[in-house]
């Protein structure tokens, strides 16, 4: 067969076609349609049958490219003969990847965000009522999300050191030394939690994070700024601080009686008084209720009583906030947050109201709010309360048949309570007249 012009295959009204390659490997065909439309196949035989490949519409396709093509289907039709097959199964490869790419994909889209994770683990703490929620989920928001947004929007699994630690570093260099381990524990734990809990079935949400390892494991943590090391106060440092906390900068009233409303009932919970609604303190029983919570369990009623002393503070924390639902608020819409009794101590400790001798420079030694309750439990430990009043009136897990009937009963604790708070107050009463 003679090659074709294109004047010949323009002029065409059945089919015509030409020989491509040598003897056998078939041709070139050319057909006009019905519609006037001019159809370029590669026509060859394949087991004493013939078969044609579509390779385009003459016209938006030129001769010599179609002749390119059927020369390219002629090559490879000698490595696989049935050439119709073999097409049909590269086409159907190559759908099923393009399915795969596109679940991979459709996989990736939905795969969590470092973002994802922090809000996964904050619900996931406030659904577990952890005390510090709340406190957390501001340290996440304010460190991490609003300041790394480009961080944060990252597929969780995708996190390395790296980026950990440039989530960290800004906290370290404005000098938040202890705010940097902490900030560093909160974004531990949500990776941690996202290792765990990801094909845990009773996990609300399903996001998917895939992650392999905790990045911030990697990230050191900072000695310079651990807590003080953990340490009852001495009579002498407990009094100046009674006496100064309320002259430090930056404290205001309220927080000053709230840090000696926590010394007056024994070193009781911060978090917990805080949170307890004004129904709570019943001046008139002289008895504070507060609530532990664990998950979804039931609270656990404590119930705490008031000495003269620790009612002279609520009634003056009633004339500045007798009118809201909490006495320990600030804005009458919401308690004051947690970490405020801690916040004020490191500013007391700072602050010249610390110093107790002003010729030596003397100053109260560095403690904590918790070091408060381990103080309450030294001097109750001095005035000879046995330990499991101490234990009671702290409110440290109870053991046995006593535990159970105290839990169901609270106000069967109290007249021991009341025993031990009595003991406890007279010792403080001294300490306190120095």
């Amino acid at each position: 067969m003679a090659k074709l012009t294109d004047r010949e295959v323009k002029a065409l009204q059945g089919k015509v076609a030409e020989s491509i390659g040598g003897r056998g490997d078939g041709a070139l065909l050319f057909r006009r349609r019905d519609s006037g439309s001019i159809e370029a196949y590669y026509r060859y035989r394949f087991n004493l049958k013939t078969e044609a490949i579509k390779i385009g519409t003459y016209g938006q396709i030129s001769l010599a490219a179609c002749r390119v093509e059927a020369n390219a289907l002629a090559a490879l039709r000698r490595e696989h003969p049935d050439l119709k097959s073999h097409l049909q199964q590269v086409e159907a490869d190559k759908q099923a990847e393009a399915q795969r790419l596109a679940l991979l994909a459709q996989a990736e889209a939905q795969r969590g965000t470092l973002k994802d994770l922090l809000q996964d683990y904050i619900a996931h703490l406030h659904d577990a009522a952890v005390d510090s929620a709340k406190e957390i989920e501001r340290i996440i928001n304010v460190d991490f999300i609003a300041a790394k947004p480009d961080i944060v929007a990252m597929k969780a699994r995708d996190i390395e050191p790296g980026h950990a630690l440039a989530l960290l570093e800004p906290i370290w260099k404005r000098g938040a030394k202890t705010q940097y381990n902490r900030a560093r524990t909160y974004l531990h734990a949500a990776f941690q939690y996202g290792l765990v809990s990801e094909y845990d079935v009773s996990r609300e949400s399903k996001r998917v994070f895939e992650l392999k390892h905790n990045p911030v494991a990697a990230v050191k943590k900072q000695k310079e700024g651990e807590n003080a090391l953990e340490r009852a106060l001495s009579d002498a440092e407990l009094k100046h601080f009674w006496d100064k906390c309320g002259d430090t900068n930056r404290v205001g009233e309220l927080t000053a009686l709230l840090l000696r409303f926590i010394i007056a009932t024994g070193g009781q919970r911060p978090y917990r008084m805080i949170v307890a609604p004004w129904t709570d303190y019943d001046l008139e029983a002289k008895v504070m209720r507060t609530e532990s919570r664990k998950g979804r369990a039931k609270p656990r009623i404590s119930l705490t009583p008031l000495t003269d002393r620790a009612l002279d503070i609520l009634r003056r924390v009633q004339e500045i906030n007798g009118q809201h639902p909490w006495p320990w608020t600030f804005t009458g819409k919401d308690p004051i947050v947690i970490t405020t009794p801690r916040n004020a101590v490191l500013r007391f400790l700072e602050d010249e109201a610390s110093i107790m001798d002003v010729a030596t420079g003397q100053r109260v030694e560095p403690f904590t709010p918790r070091d408060l309750r381990r103080t309450a439990k030294q001097i109750m430990q001095r005035a000879g309360i046995e330990p499991h009043l101490r234990d009671l009136l702290q409110d440290h897990n109870q053991s046995g048949i006593a535990n159970k009937h105290y839990a169901n009963n609270p106000d069967a604790a109290l007249p021991d309570k009341w025993r031990a708070i009595a003991a406890y107050d007279q010792a403080l009463a001294i300490i306190l007249a120095g």
